[in-house]
């Protein structure tokens, strides 16, 4: 490091300890415990990604290469008069780092403030931190992408660590994510690991053990409902408590069932701002579950999980409350892919449904607080009958119809009950008749902007609408 000009001789008046850490090739990195500098540094704010928003730049990718920078953080030099402030002790005297160390509080803000620099207006690379994800439809636009980018880091003067860099590749690790052109996975080397999991034996390792399986909460369905149990072993405990779980046998249950959910981990599709997309919620005694998803070769994927387990208050709550509860913390969880977009908000408590069309003071101020915020990104409340909702429990499975026959949509018309009651007795929805050519009839709701075929089980169940013309 002193014959590189990493480091230099240091007669500073601050010191920090040496800390080696391991490395995964068995080798140490050597740097300063910065602690107590840490805590009278001013922190920087600039954003560092979060992981899962590399896959907006994936949909319609098939070919992928990940680079990685060469001791990227030495790359960047420190400023001459805060060089001081990094000395470490070693056993061979006083040193201090010419380029930006290790540990430091604002060395990820740094380096993430300037590789976006680097890669700006390259909407084909993410770059988290020294991590850089570039992908491309085809290989010979894979080829120029490659190109700019290494233009872009010879004219910054930045080196890439070879041995370390994957190109050309049809599926690819990142992050602790396996991406493929159909969308995103968890990697199946740390599916394993926690599957392999042993049962804990204190309240700590439980705790290790839920943060490692939550790194891949969203692709987990009813996750908040499932760990629940498990959870209230950590109720009152210290950050590092040692005492021993005195398991039962339903926790064994749930502690292997995490364990096959995420062995059965959902691929998450790539968004895009085009499709169609649906929320669907739902609500139990002590949880509250969703999922996100996205219209799209013919049927509904999903491209993102949400659940969250109810506090004591919340599960007190009536039914109703608890669905709009779900509603408001899905959509407000969600509100990122929301904003901007006509969604669907599907449930199976069909009361909640005509939230919007009830007058305010029917409602609670509780109930108004979340009906105002969920009408920021939409007000299409859809009933779905609670054996339709897998979406919400068995979120991937539904499939929407691929093929248009009107004149089929037509006899399930006539053979649907609901349908036949909502004509005589509903005073919210106005129907209209479209003649088909084959004599039959297409009963449409014409009683807001948008046209339904209204056929509860067989159409609206599945998500699916139809413009009907003249």
């Amino acid at each position: 490091m002193l014959e590189n000009d990493i480091i230099r001789p240091s007669g500073s008046e601050w010191s920090s300890p040496l800390h080696l850490v391991l490395k995964k090739d068995g080798t140490y990195r050597p740097c300063g415990d910065y602690r107590r500098l840490n805590d009278i540094t001013i922190p920087d704010r600039y954003p560092i990604p979060r992981v899962e928003d590399f896959q907006h730049v994936l949909r319609g990718c098939t070919i992928y290469s990940k680079i990685d920078l060469f001791k990227a953080y030495f790359q960047i030099p420190v400023a001459e008069e805060d060089r001081k402030k990094t000395a470490i002790t070693t056993p061979f005297g006083l040193y201090e780092y010419n380029v930006m160390a290790f540990g430091l509080r604002n060395a990820p803000s740094s380096f993430q403030r300037f590789i976006n620099e680097v890669f700006r207006g390259l909407n084909f690379v993410f770059p988290f931190i020294d991590d850089c994800l570039v992908a491309s439809s085809s290989l010979e636009e894979h080829q120029r992408h490659l190109e700019e980018v290494f233009r872009r880091l010879d004219t910054y003067g930045l080196r890439i660590n070879v041995s370390k860099c994957v190109f050309g590749q049809d599926q690819l690790e990142f992050l602790g994510y396996l991406i493929t052109p159909a969308g995103v996975l968890p990697l199946p080397d740390r599916v394993k690991a926690i599957k392999d999991y042993k049962l804990p034996e204190t309240i700590q390792d439980l705790r290790t053990f839920l943060g490692v399986l939550n790194f891949y909460r969203r692709h987990i369905k009813d996750a908040a409902a499932t760990q629940a149990i498990l959870h209230d072993y950590l109720k009152g405990a210290r950050k590092k408590d040692k005492r021993k779980i005195e398991w039962t046998s339903e926790a064994r249950k749930m502690f292997e069932k995490c364990k096959d959910d995420l062995a059965n981990a959902a691929l998450l599709s790539y968004p895009h701002p085009d499709k169609p997309i649906a929320l669907m919620v739902d609500a139990s005694d002590f949880a509250v579950g969703s999922v996100l998803q996205q219209f799209e070769n013919g049927g509904w994927r999903p491209l993102a999980f949400f659940s969250k387990k109810l506090s004591d208050a919340e599960r007190s709550y009536s039914t109703y409350d608890r669905e709009l509860l779900s509603c408001y913390l899905s959509v407000k969880h969600f509100r990122h892919y929301l904003e901007g977009r006509e969604v669907a908000l599907y449930t199976d408590h069909k009361p909640l449904i005509y939230a919007f069309r009830q007058k305010n003071e029917k409602a609670s101020p509780r109930q108004l607080r979340h009906l105002q915020f969920i009408s920021q990104y939409t007000t299409d409340l859809r009933h779905i009958s609670g054996k339709d909702n897998t979406i919400a429990d068995t979120m991937s499975r539904i499939q929407a119809i691929s093929v248009l026959d009107y004149d089929i949509i037509a006899q399930i018309q006539e053979d649907d009950d609901e349908l036949q009651k909502l004509r005589q007795d509903s005073e919210s929805l106005v129907f209209k008749s479209y003649p088909l050519s084959s004599g039959r009839h297409l009963w449409c709701d014409v009683s807001t902007e948008r046209i339904y075929a209204r056929t509860f089980h067989a159409i609206i169940a599945r998500g699916f609408s139809i413009r009907c013309t003249t």
